[in-house]
């Protein structure tokens, strides 16, 4: 799966937004799912910035900027 955020993550699903702290209570649907489109746009978006901009903005999406077929 090329969308796993790996362990230690601030958002280890690769299915929704939950954050780590929340994994425990992820019966609820309250956490928006991930859409691929939207990951590339970030991605994106990051690329744009400044380095420390850019990562900041991963790090708060749980995202790495790496491209996948």
């Amino acid at each position: 799966m090329g969308n796993n955020h790996g362990v230690g993550c601030k958002k280890p699903c690769p299915t929704c937004h939950v954050p780590e702290a929340e994994l425990h209570d992820c019966g609820e649907a309250r956490w928006p799912l991930q859409m691929g489109t939207e990951t590339q746009q970030i991605i994106d978006q990051s690329r744009e910035l400044t380095v420390t901009e850019g990562e900041a903005l991963l790090k708060k999406n749980g995202l790495r900027p790496i491209d996948v077929c």
